[in-house]
């Protein structure tokens, strides 16, 4: 069987077929042309596709020279460096964090001791004003006691001199010791 416009003729030769048990060559003596050429049912391509000489002969570019890994293990090694950068830092900020956290509330502890400081100082501030107004109420007290004391003084001595005047029975000094004790007194 052939193809249309295949260029094969229509009974193809016949070739000799070895035998199955071990015997080489022909057995029957076919029909064989000598002027056919055998000729493959399939299509061959044609010079074009592939140029005689080898591949010095092409008249293409030269075929690539294998790709250099280089770029891809420079590549490679930065990001290894990038990754071990950036969990260093991680580190290094979670440690300030933790750090600061800390300060935090040692600051707010201290913040609240200078409250405390602050109303303690302030009260102890309202007590002793309240003890200075005790004190100078006291010492008006005490002076007003003494300038008391002196005036009774004077009246205690004219009342003495009256009660000697009364038993000396002298009516002039008698009058003169009246006179001093409701002038005192």
């Amino acid at each position: 069987m052939s193809y249309p416009n295949s260029g094969q003729p229509e009974n193809p030769p016949h070739f000799p077929v070895p035998d199955q048990y071990g015997q080489s060559g022909p057995t029957s003596t076919g029909y064989q042309p000598a002027d056919q050429v055998f000729q493959p049912s399939v299509q061959l391509p044609t010079g074009s596709e592939f140029p005689l000489g080898g591949p010095s002969a092409q008249s293409g570019p030269p075929p690539a020279a294998p790709r250099k890994k280089t770029g891809l293990i420079v590549l490679s090694v930065l990001a290894v460096l990038f990754f071990a950068t950036a969990g260093v830092f991680g580190v290094l900020y979670s440690n300030e964090v933790s750090e600061n956290s800390g300060l935090s509330t040692q600051l707010a502890d201290k913040e609240k001791q200078l409250t405390d400081s602050g109303t303690k100082l302030k009260d102890a501030q309202d007590e002793a004003s309240k003890a200075k107004d005790a004190a100078q109420v006291a010492e008006t007290g005490r002076k007003r006691a003494e300038d008391d004391g002196a005036a009774m003084v004077k009246c205690r001595d004219a009342a003495r001199s009256l009660r000697e005047a009364i038993f000396a029975q002298d009516k002039g000094r008698v009058e003169k010791a009246l006179l001093d004790v409701v002038g005192t007194c």
